[in-house]
Parts: C-alpha cells; structure tokens; sequence
C-alpha cells in the first residue's frame, strides 16, 4: 500500500470521476469505495480523500454533483463508524477525528444539494458520534 506503488490520493478522484461520468445507474452505487476498502486501504485515507474532494468543488464534482461525493463520504463514515465502534475505544480512533467528522457531516446534512438519504444518514451519524462522545 505505498503511496508511490498505489497513490490513493490520485486514483479515488480518477475512479470517482470515471463512475459518475460513465456508469451512473450501473452497479452498486459505491463500488469505488467498497473497492478500495477490499484492497485494505485504510478508512482515514479514504476519508481525507473524499473530504478534500467535496470540499475543492472540482470538476466534474461541483453544483448538485458534489452529491455523489457526500453519498460516498457518508457510506465511507458509517463503515467506519461501524468498524471503530466494534472494535472499542473511541469512535474514528480519537475524540479529535471524531468532532471533525462531527463537523463535516453537520456540513452535508445542511447542504441542499445533498439527497434527502445523505442528509438522514448524516444527521444519524452526528447524534451517534454526540451519544457515544458524551
């Protein structure tokens, strides 16, 4: 999983790019995600990835497109949720982590581009990070 041999930062906005303008209604909605998480790359790096992407407002991901990022970004954060919440301990590996994915999921549940699932997925996550925090 070296950078230089499998450069994620490069390859999630590449796939992510290539499923919207190619296969959207094809397949499972976020097989980019389950791929990389298949191959072992770890939730955070995934998760700076996304954020950076829905947060750059690039092309082709900008206007009501950025919603395929935050149906990504949110899918991503509650497996992860899932995963670090099993796993015991602090949710997202750090009282830190886990108030700044607080605090961008309160930006995708406001924002109105997103779905109205991306935007009930992420307020639920929020009061289940709130829960567990306090």
């Amino acid at each position: 999983m070296s950078d230089t041999v499998f450069p994620v930062r490069e390859l999630l906005p590449i796939l992510e790019r290539y499923s919207l303008e190619h296969q959207r209604q094809e397949g499972s909605a976020h097989w980019v995600i389950d791929l990389f998480l298949e191959l072992g790359v770890a939730f955070e790096s995934l998760y700076a990835v996304l954020e950076a992407m829905y947060y750059t407002d690039e092309a082709p991901f900008q206007g009501s497109n950025r919603r395929y990022i935050a149906s990504d970004l949110v899918y991503l954060l509650h497996g992860w949720f899932q995963d670090s919440a099993q796993l015991g301990g602090i949710v997202f590996g750090s009282e830190a982590a886990a108030e700044r994915v607080s605090e961008t999921l309160l930006l995708m549940q406001q924002e109105p581009h997103n779905t109205d699932s991306v935007r009930e997925m992420s307020e639920k996550l929020r009061v289940a990070i709130s829960d567990l925090l306090a």
